[in-house]
């Protein structure tokens, strides 16, 4: 299991790598959302943990 600090840590990484994503928390950490714009619109994910978002954002960036 991974500390919080881990974790955000892994989201600052990622971020940086992929700037066309933004990562928020909402409900104080309660669940996470990433949303990304480009031309064929939004695409928006949300998972109720940022390492289950992460490990999702990362399965789909290899994909592309």
């Amino acid at each position: 299991m991974t500390t919080p600090i881990e974790q955000l840590c892994r989201q600052q990484r990622f971020s940086a790598e992929h700037p066309e994503w933004r990562i928020v928390a909402q409900n104080w950490g309660q669940h996470y959302l990433a949303e990304r714009r480009d031309h064929n619109g939004w695409h928006v994910l949300a998972a109720p943990t940022l390492i289950g978002l992460l490990d999702r954002l990362d399965q789909i960036e290899a994909e592309r």
